[in-house]
């Protein structure tokens, strides 16, 4: 799985305030970390969508996590 490409993917959505698009991306990069069993990268995308709900008021969300 390429994480770090992922991740600066996602800070440049970030950054052009486009999350709705980023949270898809953190979701796919979730289920296929899963389907890879990539535990590593796992964890860094669910700590990266537990934040980002959080930012948005979704904290409610975030316990899927």
């Amino acid at each position: 799985m390429q994480t770090e490409e992922i991740i600066k993917k996602l800070d440049q959505l970030f950054k052009e305030n486009r999350g709705w698009e980023a949270q898809q991306l953190l979701i796919e990069s979730i289920q296929q970390a899963k389907e890879e069993q990539d535990l590593n990268a796992l964890l860094i995308f669910y700590n990266e969508i537990i934040g980002f709900k959080r930012e948005t008021s979704q904290v409610e969300d975030s316990y899927a996590y």
